[in-house]
């Protein structure tokens, strides 16, 4: 073999050698970096689009916040976090005079814990075989118990006619403060009309907080009109009344 071969061969394995450095050295990390922009760039469109699904969702939330205001607005009216018992006597009294009732006692108990309510075994026919009604399945929710929601008992006696206090008794059930009708009774005033006469109305109002702290509520409130009252008496008498 010649001197010019072996210069030539030398040649071609330099080459090759060159080539596959390059590769090597130069080529292959510009294709790795190539991948890993390519697998960015998909993961950063899967993050755009749930970004994008998040701000639609956030959207059609806000547009029914309105809504939502007005419904908590609701809510708290009808199950407030104290006794709120000003405004509950406040409702009352609108409500008597609404249907042409008097109010003559008004009775707030303490608050009790709440016990969720036991479901009782349906039972569909009597002894006889008839049909009885079927009262509704209980409601409950795990997230509501004696640790944050309460009970107050209330009493309300009025005066006036059957239909007048029948009238009362559904604004009362449908009113703002959620009321739950445990007990209706009365009689008519024979010595009168006949129509008129006394009625009372029991049930229950609810807070969403735990007994002792309505109870709390409950007494200061009754602390602030007794010193109200006092304060009034004292008035009356520095006048002369």
């Amino acid at each position: 073999m010649d001197r010019n071969r072996l210069l030539m061969i030398a040649a071609v394995l330099a080459t090759v050698v060159v080539v596959a450095l390059g590769f090597v050295v130069g080529v292959n990390p510009q294709l790795t970096a190539a991948a890993d922009a390519r697998a960015q760039n998909s993961s950063v469109a899967q993050q755009n689009e749930t970004l994008r699904a998040g701000i639609l969702t956030l959207k059609s939330k806000f547009s029914k916040m309105d809504s939502l205001t007005t419904q908590l607005a609701t809510s708290q009216k009808s199950v407030p976090s104290d006794a709120d018992s000003p405004a509950f006597i406040t409702e009352i009294n609108d409500l008597a005079s609404k249907t042409g009732v008097a109010v003559t006692t008004l009775t707030l108990s303490d608050a009790q814990a709440y016990v969720a309510p036991v479901a009782a075994e349906s039972t569909t026919s009597s002894a006889s075989g008839s049909a009885l009604p079927v009262a509704p399945a209980s409601v409950t929710n795990a997230a509501i118990s004696g640790k944050n929601f309460s009970v107050i008992p209330v009493s309300i006696t009025v005066g006036g006619t059957y239909a007048q206090a029948l009238s009362f008794l559904d604004a009362v059930h449908t009113g703002d403060r959620l009321f739950l009708v445990t007990a209706f009774s009365g009689s008519a005033d024979s010595s009168a009309d006949g129509t008129s006469g006394t009625w009372t109305v029991a049930g229950y109002i609810y807070a969403l907080a735990d007994a002792d702290s309505v109870q709390e509520t409950q007494q200061s409130t009754t602390s602030t009109a007794a010193d109200a009252a006092s304060a009034s008496s004292s008035t009356d008498t520095a006048a002369g009344k």
